[in-house]
């Protein structure tokens, strides 16, 4: 029981202190990543320009749009940007 409670206690401790190691006014790494791309999607998104929205994927990755085959590689993903529109479309990003 003695060993439960300080194991308890334990990792407590250093939840709290894991916690503590940013303060609010710090940004995180992931933080500054994710704000990045978010900003890069939105610019592309509203520019209607379907090379950048490419450039936001790896050089293979992959998109599926409304269900379709797949768009692998930048060249593949701005093409389907260009033909069917980068807005109005569901898809799936990898």
């Amino acid at each position: 029981m003695k060993r439960t409670i300080l194991l308890t206690v334990a990792m407590l401790l250093l939840l709290v202190s894991c916690n503590l190691s940013t303060t609010k006014n710090e940004t995180t790494m992931e933080q500054k990543i994710g704000k990045d791309f978010g900003e890069k999607y939105a610019a592309a998104w509203s520019e209607q320009d379907a090379n950048a929205h490419a450039n936001l994927f790896a050089a293979n990755g992959s998109q599926i749009v409304n269900n379709g085959t797949p768009a692998v590689g930048r060249d593949a993903i701005a093409k389907v940007a260009q033909d069917d529109g980068i807005s109005g479309y569901a898809c799936s990003m990898r």
